[in-house]
């Protein structure tokens, strides 16, 4: 039987010829999977619908475009879905700076057609020399059941919310979704960073029918990328990306019924990611940076105030041995 595909493409970015990229990868999948591709306009400085006015629609795809004001990469997605077709079959996700294999989408349905819910795959980042499970092995192949007929796929063993919970593998450009299953499902708009793990979650949460294809089947960009643009201490957006490692941590504890070995699982991390928000509080207090954000967050979060004694003894270690980040 015929199966229907529709792609959700959140954009926000400085240049649009990496949409008109992301389009030209899912034009050349092989097979006649999609239904639609859905642009979601997230009040990007490039307007999506000037790059596709100048060309960028791939011959023969169905793009719908859709505009909203900018309220991040998870309600974007959350508009994308609130128009897939209820006939479509499976969702897929592509992030606008980022391209796909030709045979991402023919491998997903071969493997979701045998009844599993859930597709990811291997993925590799521009200047990486490694794939993401080479470099992170945060999936490792060897602990997985091969998929029957299913070249190099898995099918992730044991509970999949806990080895999500504690490793999250799953890449975003790369998910392709039973869509009739999960229909009901959204990100949490208010996490700017980390939304995605917790769409996982949920996911993992309803099925344990996963599988991983080990094969690279994304190129991920270098645009417009949060995450990206907070790595360093200096990093502008360091401290905002940091404090959203804290609201997720809370945000697993108060959706997800924990087991106690979980549960302190993620108290473990939470107390990790408030140290380390402490640190870069200090930093900024130290270099007099205007700390208003700072402020908002510690009336969020007060349990950052008690683990600053802490992350000041960490800096002045790290210091007092030559890594210190004073």
């Amino acid at each position: 039987m015929a199966v229907s595909i529709s792609v959700v493409i959140p954009y926000f970015q400085e240049d649009g010829q990496c949409l008109v990229r992301a389009l030209e990868s899912v034009a050349a999948q092989r097979g006649p999977f999609l239904k639609q591709v859905i642009v979601v306009d997230d009040g990007s400085p490039w307007a999506a619908e000037d790059v596709l006015a100048q060309g960028g629609v791939p011959v023969g795809l169905n793009v719908r475009l859709l505009r909203t004001t900018n309220a991040g990469v998870a309600a974007a997605r959350n508009r994308g879905l609130d128009e897939v077709l209820t006939d479509c079959d499976y969702v897929a996700f592509l992030d606008s700076d980022d391209v796909w294999t030709e045979d991402h989408l023919a491998r997903a349905v071969a493997c979701l057609g045998r009844g599993y819910d859930v597709y990811c795959a291997n993925l590799i980042r521009a200047g990486w020399r490694r794939d993401f499970f080479a470099l992170y092995r945060q999936f490792r192949p060897e602990e997985h059941r091969p998929v029957p007929g299913c070249s190099d796929v898995y099918e992730v063993s044991g509970a999949v919310f806990d080895r999500i919970l504690r490793n999250n593998f799953v890449g975003t450009s790369t998910v392709v979704f039973r869509w009739s299953k999960y229909s009901e499902l959204r990100f949490e708009a208010d996490l700017r960073v980390h939304e995605d793990w917790v769409f996982w979650l949920n996911l993992a949460r309803s099925s344990d029918a996963f599988v991983v294809s080990a094969h690279v089947e994304a190129r991920y960009g270098q645009g417009v990328n949060l995450y990206a643009s907070a790595v360093g201490w200096d990093a502008p957006r360091a401290m905002e990306v940091a404090f959203c490692g804290v609201l997720l941590e809370k945000r697993i504890v108060s959706l997800f019924g924990l087991s106690a070995a979980q549960r302190a699982w993620v108290r473990r991390r939470l107390a990790r990611r408030r140290l380390y928000c402490g640190m870069l509080l200090l930093r900024r207090l130290r270099q007099r940076q205007r700390l208003e954000a700072a402020r908002r967050w510690l009336r969020r979060d007060p349990w950052l105030l008690v683990h600053l004694p802490i992350s000041l003894l960490w800096l002045v270690r790290g210091r007092l041995v030559g890594r210190g980040a004073l």
